[in-house]
């Protein structure tokens, strides 16, 4: 399913009565005041213009097209994407607004979904394979407008790096995996399943998430599937994170506190103690064994309701009051735990694997710490491949980790160096591989054979050169993860440099005016985009209206063109000409420091030629002084 055209009557007062065409192979044209619907081929389409030869016989994705959303900030390139998630999307509710929407089904089936007040009674779409319109009415059934779905067997996904507060929604048929919707969606997932408490910081846990999606992402990608177009961190660090045992008294007895809410308080409060009474590395392994025990033991008694008790474990021959030989009992614990567990009247054959894994976790973190000497504080340091200090890399402790835990997380995992670029373009990747078939183990999580993703400006954060190889970043390695599903993308920036990568038929350009925002006939200058130098590309009055000198230096300039014409004698001039020839020889580009040395010199040519009529008139008067002298002692004879 690929969207064609939309024709928005008025959204969020902010387009009114505007059309944007995303079909690089026709352009629609609707007139309102007629009800007409007109169609012109484009004769420079070219077919599978984004598709690389030989991509389709070995299971890769499809880009059927790509279009960008250009405009300067303020212009509404966002509110564009925001129609189509409330309006397009499944669960949204369907079509909601008054508009014309125009796709194209994989059979080539061009279809029209119109508002009833946007009526469509001539024009030449007929004879374009366009089917006679689905109306929409303002009373029609929800139900209705659902079943009629016009993104029908399409998944829609949301990315965007930008975190401004707004609000964001997830529907079905839609994955969203923009930062503003995961920062509030991780956390109340965790505070649903008792994780955190709802004071616990939101950006924390987004940041813990992010970090483990983009080391699984790294993992995934051993076998050399995806060429990134950076270079990976060598180290990462693994922190344990521990429960705080919430302890409750129910009464004193010699000034201690004999009873606790639930088991998982007591046995943390008991890991704790066992922690404290050890130092130097030995405490170091303890800190992990608590978190992996604590953790544990709190998902089984709160996520699968297994009912634990400490005489249960005291009658097994562990005394938790006791806090001596800390590794033995740890040991033992474990021991319990898993006869607990064969003993259940039915065998839960998971669970045993989940202990097998924990017992094989515990030991690969005893010598870890034993044999890697690179432990700050709690914080274990480990190198993403082989052969850099570590017998075992953070990747390989990911997965045992992963093996090993049934809801909550055992350990947090953090970059050691990494700019906000390579973070930035790291997301991206991760995030889109996070919703690959292989990533959703439940088949009803799967994407839809077609994709339509929307990026909106996807390139913050990242150098210019990045920027310039973002596009075919994107054409390379979506397709790979993505198999064998048809790609719309639609991305908005305000960026030139990706422009560059795009036809002018695969362009919307908005701009803002007094009256509002409004799709624009391409570049000001009318300037040909794909392949263009992307110089050319920002020296369009589109963006920049004022030139390409930023506006601080612009002002220096202009003051310095005024300094130099209000300039009269020549004393001033000699008091501030060091100064503006220093000035003048920092400016970079060479035909403005040209013009600006042609002026300082015409300036001190002036000076001098005064000078020169100056002693010319002193020579003067100094010559008829003598001639006068000489006539008086003449006549004096």
């Amino acid at each position: 399913m690929e969207l064609m055209y939309m024709y928005i009557e008025n959204y969020r007062n902010t387009f009114v009565e505007q059309e944007f065409n995303f079909s690089s192979e026709y352009r629609f044209k609707y007139t309102k005041a007629t009800q007409e619907l007109n169609v012109e081929k484009n004769n420079l389409f070219i077919p599978d213009f984004f598709q690389r030869a030989g991509e389709l016989e070995d299971g890769r994705g499809r880009i059927v097209n790509i279009t960008g959303i250009i405009g300067k900030n303020g212009a509404g390139k966002t509110t564009v994407l925001d129609f189509i998630k409330e309006n397009l999307v499944y669960g949204a509710g369907g079509l909601n607004q008054k508009a014309i929407i125009i796709i194209r089904d994989e059979r080539g089936t061009q279809r029209i979904f119109s508002h009833v007040e946007l009526g469509i009674s001539k024009g030449n779409y007929r004879y374009f394979n366009l089917e006679d319109p689905f109306v929409y009415h303002n009373d029609m059934d929800t139900l209705t407008q659902l079943e009629t779905n016009i993104l029908a067997e399409t998944s829609v996904i949301f990315y965007s790096t930008i975190f401004d507060a707004k609000q964001e929604f997830e529907w079905m048929g839609m994955r969203n995996i923009s930062t503003n919707y995961l920062v509030k969606q991780i956390k109340r997932n965790a505070v649903e399943m008792k994780q955190v408490d709802q004071d616990f910081s939101e950006i924390e846990l987004y940041r813990r998430s992010e970090v483990k999606k983009q080391l699984e992402f790294i993992s995934s990608q051993r076998s050399g599937t995806v060429d990134l177009p950076m270079k990976m961190p060598e180290y990462a660090t693994i922190t344990p994170r521990l429960l705080n045992p919430v302890l409750i008294s129910k009464g004193k007895q010699g000034g201690q506190d004999i009873g606790f809410d639930s088991f998982d308080a007591e046995i943390n409060f008991w890991l704790r103690n066992l922690e404290h009474s050890m130092i130097g590395d030995e405490r170091v392994k303890m800190l992990f064994k608590r978190a992996i025990i604590g953790n544990f033991v709190y998902d089984l008694m709160n996520f699968r309701s297994i009912h634990l008790s400490s005489n249960y474990f005291y009658e097994h021959g562990l005394d938790m009051k006791n806090i001596q030989d800390p590794f033995v009992q740890i040991d033992r614990f474990v021991i319990i735990i898993r006869d607990f567990i064969e003993s259940m009247p039915i065998l839960d054959e998971g669970l045993l694997e989940l202990i097998q894994n924990i017992v094989q976790l515990l030991n690969k973190i005893d010598v870890l710490i034993s044999t890697y000497s690179d432990v700050v504080y709690s914080s274990l340091r480990l190198p993403l491949v082989h052969g850099l200090d570590s017998a075992m890399t953070i990747l390989e402790v990911l997965e045992l980790h992963n093996a090993a835990t049934l809801f909550s997380e055992y350990f947090e995992f953090d970059w050691v160096d990494l700019s906000s670029g390579q973070k930035a373009l790291l997301s991206m990747y991760s995030s889109f591989f996070s919703l690959c078939d292989e990533q959703e183990r439940a088949s009803n999580m799967h994407l839809s054979n077609n994709l339509l993703i929307l990026i909106d400006e996807g390139e913050l954060y990242l150098h210019p050169e990045w920027q310039r190889n973002f596009l075919n970043n994107l054409i390379e390695y979506l397709p790979k993860i993505y198999k064998g599903k048809n790609i719309q993308i639609i991305f908005t920036s305000n960026s030139p440099v990706i422009i560059s990568d795009l036809p002018n038929s695969n362009l919307i350009f908005i701009d803002r005016s007094e009256k509002g925002c409004a799709v624009i006939d391409g570049l000001i200058e009318h300037k040909q985009t794909f392949a263009a130098n992307i110089h050319t590309l920002y020296s369009d009055a589109f963006f920049m209206e004022k030139g390409l000198v930023g506006e601080f230096a612009n002002k220096k300039i202009l003051n310095l063109i005024r300094a130099i014409h209000s300039i009269v004698e020549k004393e001033e001039f000699i008091e501030v000409e060091k100064e503006l020839d220093i000035l003048i020889s920092q400016i970079g580009e060479p035909v403005l420091r040209g013009k600006l040395h042609s002026l300082m010199k015409e300036k001190r040519e002036k000076f001098i030629r005064s000078d020169r009529t100056n002693q010319e008139l002193m020579n003067m008067i100094r010559n008829m002084q003598q001639e006068i002298d000489q006539l008086k002692q003449e006549r004096s004879k």
